[in-house]
């Protein structure tokens, strides 16, 4: 029994220590929205990496045809 109590007052005692350490909501907040962003502009960036090694190029010949 003494031992119980004990694991149970360890346990109270390491999520009040866990809690005065844990960012705030707003920082949470601010995390996850910076994730999100990060996502955005790097598939963002692979649109236009894919669009810039992909594009067809008309190179006019001497005689005036495109190829």
């Amino acid at each position: 029994m003494i031992d119980w109590r004990a694991n149970r007052l360890v346990d109270l005692l390491a999520k009040l220590g866990a809690n005065t350490n844990a960012p705030s909501a707003d920082t949470q907040k601010l995390l996850k929205s910076a994730s999100v962003l990060a996502k955005h502009m790097a598939a963002q960036l692979g649109e236009g990496t894919f669009v810039a090694n992909n594009c067809r190029i008309q190179v006019e010949s001497s005689d005036g045809t495109f190829s």
